[in-house]
């Protein structure tokens, strides 16, 4: 309609131009500004509607802000959480380092109960009198089936699981009571992730 509006009015102009009887100057006038006036009318017609788009605009810029927001708060509490699982690991480490590498450390051999060979899975624990750690290895250990685990038991005593990896290698740190950590005997037993009394099968062990 604006289209046709603004067709309308050039050629009302043109007409009016090329007439060699020229009307009435008022009378063209007024012909003029009723064209005029209804443009103004759509106009204000449209005005209203552009505030609207333009409200609408302002709402999708605030949503996409709001969104990117968002997503920076999620990216830096995920870059927090793994910052803090860096630091609990390598805390970890340091504890492996200061309990293996010690010259007072008291190490115990675990070996398979059913292979002789070489390549038998074996394990080792690792305590120091002044200090309330366990650490427990396990190498060559095969991956356990469904429904059961590696859970190593000194004197009875569930203390941890050894959850090897695709190679056979698997560790954790206990950390006692007390310092000082003394058992007569050690045991790693595959069984239910729930179990604690040592009911299932006894894959490495060593008497002290």
């Amino acid at each position: 309609m604006d289209h046709e509006l603004n067709e309308a009015s050039e050629a009302l102009g043109a007409a009016l131009e090329a007439r060699v009887a020229r009307p009435d100057p008022a009378l063209r006038e007024r012909l003029l500004r009723e064209v005029s006036r209804r443009g103004r009318s759509r106009a204000r017609v449209w005005a209203p509607r552009s505030t609207l788009i333009f409200a609408a605009l302002a709402l999708l810029l605030l949503g996409a802000s709001l969104a990117w927001g968002l997503s920076q708060n999620a990216a830096l509490a995920q870059e927090r959480s793994l910052r803090a699982q860096f630091e609990a690991a390598a805390a970890k480490d340091e504890v492996v380092f200061d309990v293996v590498d010690a010259r007072n450390v008291a190490k115990t051999i675990l070996r398979s109960t059913t292979d002789d060979s070489p390549t038998a899975p074996y394990g080792k624990i690792f305590v120091r009198p002044d200090m309330p750690y366990v650490v427990a290895m396990a190498g060559r250990l095969p991956q356990a089936p469904a429904g059961r685990e590696y859970h190593l038991y000194l004197d009875g005593r569930r203390i941890g699981t050894l959850t090897p990896n695709d190679a056979g290698f698997g560790y954790f740190v206990y950390r006692a009571d007390a310092v000082g950590i003394a058992y007569q005997r050690a045991r790693v037993v595959l069984e239910a992730p729930a179990a604690t009394d040592a009911g299932g099968s006894t894959i490495l062990t060593a008497p002290r």
